[in-house]
């Protein structure tokens, strides 16, 4: 959709909602039907043009906002008691069903995220429209039952509107654009209410009805926003507007939320997600301070309590998990820079740091030390005749098999090429021989490797111990390879 048709629908909109709050009882009625049934219109040309995916959803809002402003012209007129409620209750079924569709396969941010903001929403409703309709005299069961179920359909209308709120993808605009409509249609539906019980029937220019007709553009320029052509539902798909109008099937995008190891989608911080979660924390206790002049009490005071806890304690619980994963990232990061990048074992800066440490640990505790040298035999001759990726392969497959036989307490380290490194904690000299002898089964493609095993004296130094192991190492190699020689007592002279 053209984004000048968007801005000029909007200006539209916005003129209708100035229009019927200052002109006269007439105007004020007649803009109700323009207003609806210019959003209805934009809705349509938005579905047309869009083709938004799910295809039930726009539809049934636009079906939403035809009947909303039927309902404000025929509660404003002399129609009979049953006839208003029933006018009251269908456009907020139609509005459920609409927001239901929506958020039906859509991508949350994160569900705490959708609990804050729908928890806060919720109370909104809870306060203006549920209790008011629970107080109010009714003439008969049934119509106490259609005026409850009014006010109930209004809060699980705004419950859905908070998990479509922070559903984390590109379409932002529509989103913000749609809440801001149903929020201001509600709050004109229940100033225009509330009017009504204070002094009798309200009049079509009551203050609130320019409110409504201020939703009524809000939620048809969201139709026509262009971010109204990705879709939400059908199993993570999307649908993207191409240049003739036509939607295409592609991936949702989605620019805030990322998986963590638990497997919820976590979203960023961003400032316009930080604004949204502060605003519904806050709105729980700014109901409770407007409530304070006039005393609250009963289902308001309970209702009020209950919101602050709920969606403090879910704040609390969204600080905890965005720690973890500021968490998870430190040791990846962690892991990352002191991990070979190619096999995924310790490199050799961690080999040359972990060492002295594990000397030092050993000499404290008296435990036995033992480290290993590993060399994967003729690896350049086979990296010539197979390619070098062959040999990162070979690399790979045969540093994965090691270290799923080694212990948690065994690290395994890479220098450069075929060449590693092995330190063996509360091992002596014949362990760590098995060690290394078991290891042979974890190399792939029938390959070889050599091997020195050294075993701490107790008094020599980290590199008089790796010394003796490259010796046993050198031992190996020339004594016909694919074998394991373990070091003398006596540490080489190191130059």
């Amino acid at each position: 959709m053209n984004p000048r048709v968007f801005r000029s629908f909007l200006v539209f909109g916005v003129t209708v909602a100035v229009v019927h709050a200052t002109g006269n009882d007439v105007v004020a009625a007649t803009t109700y039907g323009v207003a609806g049934a210019a959003a209805a219109v934009a809705i349509m040309l938005g579905y047309a043009r869009h083709r938004p995916r799910p295809r039930r959803a726009w539809p049934l809002v636009g079906a939403a906002v035809l009947a909303g402003s039927a309902g404000h012209l025929i509660a404003a007129a002399p129609a009979p008691v049953p006839v208003r409620y029933a006018v009251g209750v269908i456009p907020c079924l139609l509005l459920v069903a609409g927001l239901a569709a929506l958020t039906r396969g859509a991508r949350s941010g994160t569900r705490i995220d959708a609990a804050i903001v729908a928890g806060s929403l919720g109370l909104l409703a809870w306060m203006l429209a549920v209790v008011p309709a629970l107080a109010r005299d009714y003439v008969s069961p049934r119509w106490f039952a259609l005026g409850v179920a009014t006010a109930l359909a209004e809060l699980v209308a705004l419950v859905l509107l908070g998990r479509l709120l922070t559903t984390g993808d590109r379409r932002a605009p529509m989103r913000y654009l749609l809440g801001a409509g149903v929020l201001c249609g509600f709050a004109g539906d229940w100033w225009f209410k509330g009017e009504a019980l204070l002094h009798g029937p309200a009049l079509p220019n009551a203050r609130g009805g320019a409110l409504v007709c201020l939703g009524f553009a809000l939620i048809g320029a969201a139709a026509l926003h262009p971010a109204t052509a990705v879709a939400v539902s059908g199993g993570g798909k999307a649908a993207a507007a191409t240049g003739d109008g036509a939607a295409d099937e592609g991936a949702l995008v989605d620019d805030t939320a990322t998986k963590p190891a638990n497997g919820e989608a976590l979203a960023a911080l961003t400032v316009r997600r930080l604004t949204l979660l502060a605003g519904a924390a806050l709105l729980p206790p700014v109901v409770l301070l407007a409530e304070a002049p006039a005393g609250v009490g009963g289902l308001d005071a309970v209702a009020i309590g209950v919101a602050c806890i709920g969606v403090f304690l879910l704040v609390v619980v969204r600080m905890a998990g965005l720690v973890r994963r500021v968490e998870e990232q430190a040791r990846t990061l962690s892991r990352v820079a002191t991990s070979d990048e190619l096999t995924g074992a310790g490199d050799w800066r961690s080999w040359e740091a972990a060492l002295p440490a594990a000397v030092e640990q050993a000499g404290r505790t008296g435990r036995p030390l033992s480290v290993a040298v590993l060399e994967i035999d003729h690896f350049p001759r086979f990296a010539d005749t197979h390619g070098a990726r062959a040999g990162d392969q070979l690399l790979k497959s045969a540093a994965a098999g090691w270290l799923g036989m080694l212990r948690r307490s065994d690290t395994l380290y890479r220098h450069s090429g075929p060449e590693f490194g092995l330190i063996l904690t509360d091992s002596t000299a014949a362990h760590a021989t098995e060690v290394v002898a078991r290891m042979r089964q974890g190399m792939p493609g029938g390959q070889t490797f050599s091997a020195g095993v050294a075993h701490w004296t107790g008094t020599e130094s980290a590199a008089q111990l790796v010394a003796r192991a490259d010796t046993a190492l050198y031992r190996a190699k020339a004594e016909g390879r694919d074998r394991t020689v373990a070091a003398g007592e006596t540490a080489p002279a190191l130059g």
